[in-house]
């Protein structure tokens, strides 16, 4: 498989306790957003001060609270195909690209449809195990809110393409160094 390029990598947390987790991955292959309360319409036509003005009048919330769902959502609405979209789910990492098509569905909760589908492995077919993904990386599923930025995100592509990043392939080099050497300095005892 080809290597996966991205412009951005951000982790999307499919509903509330994993809530839409089973229906995103497994049925329909798709990003779902909550958010019931906030018109989507205002979102479609880009209005995030008029979406921001809801949170902080009809939720009453502060001003920093209000700016965080705003981007949130702006980020569902806007962001474009070469996203990187990532989940954790059934203790493995999932990602998948999506095209910024949005449907309002019945129950006033937003979808956009995966680009092929969700994929739980890495460019040469192995799964991704959470238990073989850096804490760094795992972390970002404990982020409260819905949508984040990924710190780790040139370890998350570097772990879905099969590479080791550039520091774990210098600290191998220098065991391997290491280890050379005291074979030498051991052998001349």
């Amino acid at each position: 498989m080809t290597k996966i390029k991205a412009t951005k990598v951000l982790f999307i947390k499919l509903g509330q306790g994993g809530a839409y987790e089973t229906d995103c991955i497994e049925k329909h292959n798709t990003l779902r957003l909550g958010y019931r309360e906030v018109d989507h319409q205002l979102c479609i036509d880009q209005h995030w001060d008029k979406v921001h003005d809801y949170f902080t009048t009809e939720e009453n919330s502060k001003t920093f609270v209000a700016t965080s769902h705003t981007n949130q959502i702006k980020q569902f609405y806007e962001q474009d195909e070469k996203t990187l979209w990532i989940t954790f789910y059934a203790n493995k990492l999932w990602w998948c690209f999506s095209k910024p098509e949005i449907t309002l569905l019945a129950d006033k909760t937003k979808t956009r449809p995966v680009i092929v589908k969700w994929s739980d492995k890495d460019i040469n077919g192995n799964v991704l195990l959470g238990g073989n993904i850096s804490g760094k990386l795992l972390k970002t599923q404990g982020f409260r809110g819905t949508i984040c930025s990924v710190p780790a995100e040139k370890y998350a592509l570097a772990k879905i393409n099969c590479e080791q990043m550039k520091e774990v392939v210098e600290v191998e080099q220098a065991m391997f160094n290491l280890k050379t050497k005291l074979t030498f300095l051991i052998q001349n005892l």
